[in-house]
């Protein structure tokens, strides 16, 4: 896995607002220099000038050189400072950091990928990749809950993936709002309309971790070994069975 711990500077090339709270953030080397290659999951440690440094999901494309991309919901001093950077700002970068998604865990197999709230961003490289080498893989299944249907993120690309063959999207929230008339409840619930082939699928999960732990829980209990069923957490990335 590629792995660094130098600091570099980048420039914000593009700005994406997501929600009222959450900003994607793309970037480029200040240098003119090739971005550092990273793994689906992995992270950098960012910070904008005159604020500390905290770790973000790395959100874009794997297979792309030219920039890293960062999806942050401002919700402190740093990340806040992070998220009202404008076109042209620098911020600094250490990384990438982390141990990344074992993809290689689920060549020719189908992928199930359930993310809570922001847990989509750590998971969308791996979108990119599975769509980018879509014969190493079977079905992808895409599971994304949010607290209500204006905190979901990425929505345009959710719904061009939903459209793809062998892809499916399915998203849920906790309180709908007026015209809403998708899933309503917790996301480990839309389990419950999916066929899961257990002995070929690969789950990868990340968002909040009571979330998590109790959806895996449930896949285990549909016949999904344990040791195929992976989580992020503050530790790391690691298989469910680490934590049985």
């Amino acid at each position: 896995m590629p792995q660094t711990a130098d600091t570099n500077w980048l420039l914000i090339d593009r700005v994406y607002p997501e929600t009222h709270d959450v900003t994607t953030l793309v970037t480029v080397p200040a240098r003119e220099e090739r971005a550092p290659a990273f793994a689906p999951g992995q992270f950098c440690m960012l910070a904008a000038p005159g604020a500390g440094e905290i770790p973000i999901s790395i959100s874009g494309d794997p297979s792309r050189s030219d920039g890293l991309t960062f999806t942050i919901r401002a919700a402190g001093v740093s990340s806040s400072a992070l998220a009202c950077r404008r076109r042209g700002d620098a911020i600094c970068m250490r990384g990438p950091m982390g141990n990344g998604w074992p993809l290689e865990a689920a060549y020719g197999g189908d992928v199930l990928l359930i993310a809570g709230g922001m847990g989509l961003a750590a998971l969308r490289p791996i979108v990119y990749t599975i769509l980018e080498t879509r014969s190493n893989f079977g079905r992808l299944t895409i599971l994304c809950g949010a607290r209500t249907p204006a905190d979901l993120i990425y929505t345009p690309e959710l719904a061009d993936w939903d459209r793809l063959k062998g892809t499916t999207v399915l998203s849920t929230v906790d309180a709908p709002t007026p015209g809403w008339n998708g899933n309503v409840g917790r996301v480990g619930e839309l389990l419950d309309s999916r066929d899961l082939c257990s002995a070929s699928t690969t789950a990868m999960l990340c968002g909040p971790e009571s979330m998590m732990f109790a959806t895996a829980r449930s896949l285990a209990a549909r016949g999904i070994a344990r040791g195929r069923i992976f989580t992020s957490t503050m530790s790391g990335i690691a298989a469910f069975a680490a934590a049985a």
